[in-house]
């Protein structure tokens, strides 16, 4: 993998069951020799609250905008937890981007010397990691570069595998379930997993949840692919493209 690997391994290292699952797209577009700044220690949260709801040993998905998520995620890293981040949108250095990549890839980088220090143990369960801005259109125009991304099943482990791993119950850290999520979740509470949602101020059951529209409809993917710009590197990225003078000029 091009990019900065060594802070890669930081986030998925050899000997977690959940490395697989991280998401190699931002890390591939960081210098190899990135800053060694640590994350700001003002930025990471001392208490999560929302955590004395979690069932021991359950797996978490913080789904919170920017880098609120990821500093989150490192505070579960000192809670025993082993955060995964999913992000899968390309980072652009020239052209306006529609999600801020640049600033989840920033985090993600000062995020890894902390964690490095961590030393969590290989069966730590998992914090999966979300931005919820990730599908923000941000005024779409031509000439910016569209990165917007979405979660599908694929992008987390199936509920039997999970289960195999001792987890058999979620708790879902979002103001609100996505749309993407729900396709997620259902899958996972259909099969038996207990599906815990906490908005930020009260934790509710959300195993019972109503079912997403298009949930498991053999068309669902295709429409994310065809509405999002997939790149040939890997995750999603690509310019806007502009209007044809003959449209243009009707």
């Amino acid at each position: 993998m091009r990019g900065n690997l060594k802070a890669y391994r930081v986030w998925a290292p050899d000997d977690s069951p959940w490395s697989p699952w991280a998401k190699p797209t931002l890390f591939a577009s960081m210098p190899p020799d990135g800053a060694d700044a640590p994350a700001p220690a003002d930025d990471i949260p001392a208490e999560l609250p929302w955590m004395k709801k979690a069932v021991p040993g359950a797996a978490i998905i913080v789904d919170l905008p920017g880098r609120q998520a990821i500093w989150e995620g490192l505070a579960l890293a000192g809670l025993g937890y082993r955060p995964v981040p999913l992000h899968n949108g390309n980072c652009a250095d020239g052209p306006q981007a529609v999600w801020d990549a640049q600033g989840a890839r920033q985090a993600l980088l000062q995020a890894a010397v902390p964690l490095a220090r961590a030393r969590l143990r290989p069966g730590a369960p998992p914090a999966f990691l979300l931005d919820s801005t990730r599908m923000d259109s941000g005024g779409l125009k031509p000439g910016m570069y569209d990165n917007r991304w979405q979660a599908v099943p694929q992008d987390l482990p199936s509920a039997r595998f999970l289960a195999g791993q001792g987890i058999q119950s979620v708790l879902v850290r979002a103001a609100k379930l996505a749309e993407d999520l729900k396709h997620i979740l259902h899958r996972w509470a259909e099969q038996g997993l207990r599906i815990a949602w906490h908005d930020g101020e009260r934790v509710q059951d959300a195993t019972h949840a109503a079912r997403p529209s298009r949930y498991r409809a053999w068309f669902y993917r295709l429409g994310i692919l065809l509405g999002m710009r997939a790149s040939a590197a890997g995750g999603f990225g690509g310019m806007v493209p502009y209007p044809s003078s003959r449209h243009r000029h009707g």
